[in-house]
């Protein structure tokens, strides 16, 4: 058991970690970026050494990207900020999940809530990338910012894997629920 709880104990940290940094990339780049042909890049130089920060818009948002850089909105606040809240989620999720691991729960009811919230988490993220292109361009041509931003509907391969990978985990999620079920009554029946 403890090699499980040291084990979940480092995932946390680099769960966090990977958090930290892409909120950091975001801030960086929504505040100094600059409009490429798939999202936003900052370049931050440090002097000797400089790094790139990116967002790219290279799924189903690609093209609505690009017709917000052509009438010059920034898709960064605009697609970023829906795109980073689902992994926003994702990370909260999973942090509490492998909290419930480093304490020792492996199959009880909170750890099987945060699996079902994880696979929400991609079914919802499934319907975000399908109808808030369709939202942000109502919103901007009602306002009268733009008149020719197209109205655009995808559904590629990035929402079939969203689909396919939050239905198996919530599957997966509720299979346990089941065993945990069946586990309680059978500690009941002896």
């Amino acid at each position: 058991m403890s090699k499980i709880s040291r084990l979940s104990q480092c995932i946390r940290y680099l769960i966090f970690f990977l958090a930290v940094l892409q909120l950091l990339a975001f801030v960086l780049v929504a505040t100094l970026g600059e409009n490429t042909d798939f999202g936003q890049q900052a370049l931050v130089d440090f002097g000797l050494f400089y790094s790139v920060f990116n967002i790219e818009f290279n799924h189903s948002w690609q093209e609505m990207g690009q017709h917000l850089k052509q009438e010059n909105f920034n898709t960064t606040l605009i697609l970023g900020t829906a795109e980073l809240l689902p992994y926003m989620l994702i990370y909260f999720f999973l942090l509490r999940l492998f909290s419930y691991y480093q304490n020792g729960e492996i199959f009880t009811s909170n750890t099987i809530h945060c699996l079902k919230m994880l696979g929400k988490t991609l079914l919802l993220w499934l319907v975000i990338n399908l109808i808030y292109p369709v939202i942000v361009t109502l919103f901007i041509r009602l306002t009268g910012l733009s008149d020719s931003l197209p109205i655009i509907l995808n559904f590629g391969s990035t929402e079939l894997n969203y689909l396919l990978i939050g239905s198996i985990i919530y599957v997966i999620a509720w299979v346990m629920q089941e065993g945990l079920l069946i586990k309680e009554q059978q500690e009941l029946v002896i």
